[in-house]
């Protein structure tokens, strides 16, 4: 049985290295929260249709995230409310966190396919679980593609911020669900991201978002405000 070794070494040898240098300054170019950043606390005001509340947050990595509602008698968080908030705040301090790109996408062999595209270069992850590619036109992805189980999404940017330093952050990007047999539609998400910076650190600030399906439309969005950063081995609210 190979070890180890033997195939990363056989990985090297099939990669190309100018699509992992192409991806791999796009990434790096996103902005990423520091090494050692221990989290944030946070208070917030949620609105999930028809349903508001206010509450702080505690997070101290994407898994470890808790939510506290004010008055939970008074403005009860629907478990659908909670679920979504708890997701949304996982995505967004999931692709902030400090992972090293070697053991993100660089984990993988990648190819590319250099056919002109307004979007950029294809960039296709080999041996990624959710057949990932990328598109990469400027050091900015501009769109991700993944199949997971009986369904593919797709997320087209279409504004980043930039920051002073010049990493970027997501502002305005819109994220397409289809029957990954049929490539039928099922919905449409299109999101607003807002972030903040706090003691030289930018964290989530304002998510909206709208969704469009068989059901109609919804939108939600949370204000995250009063941030303050936590130090190690802070206690959970």
């Amino acid at each position: 049985m190979p070890s180890v070794d033997d195939r990363l070494e056989s990985l090297t040898q099939h990669d190309d290295a100018q699509a992992r240098a192409l991806l791999q300054a796009a990434t790096e170019r996103s902005y990423k929260l520091p090494r050692g950043f221990a989290g944030f606390h946070a208070h917030t005001t949620v609105q999930y249709g028809a349903q508001v509340f206010t509450g702080k947050i505690h997070v101290q990595s994407p898994q470890q995230i808790t939510i506290q509602v004010d008055d939970p008698a008074e403005h009860p968080a629907t478990t659908a409310t909670s679920m979504w908030l708890h997701g949304e705040l996982r995505s967004m301090v999931g692709h902030r966190w400090p992972i090293p790109f070697e053991q993100r996408d660089g984990r993988y062999m990648l190819t590319q396919d250099t056919t002109p595209h307004l979007l950029g270069t294809r960039i296709d992850l080999h041996g990624d679980p959710l057949q990932s590619y990328y598109r990469v036109r400027g050091e900015q992805i501009m769109l991700v593609q993944r199949t997971m189980d009986l369904q593919s999404f797709t997320i087209t940017m279409l504004a980043h911020s930039i920051l002073p330093n010049g990493h970027s952050l997501p502002a305005h990007y819109v994220v397409v669900f289809r029957d990954a047999t049929s490539q039928r539609i099922i919905r449409t998400d299109a999101y607003t991201d807002r972030f903040t910076q706090v003691e030289g650190c930018w964290l989530p600030h304002e998510r909206q978002v709208v969704r469009q399906d068989a059901d109609g439309l919804h939108a939600a969005v949370f204000v995250l405000y009063e941030h303050t950063l936590l130090r190690p081995d802070s206690e959970v609210i």
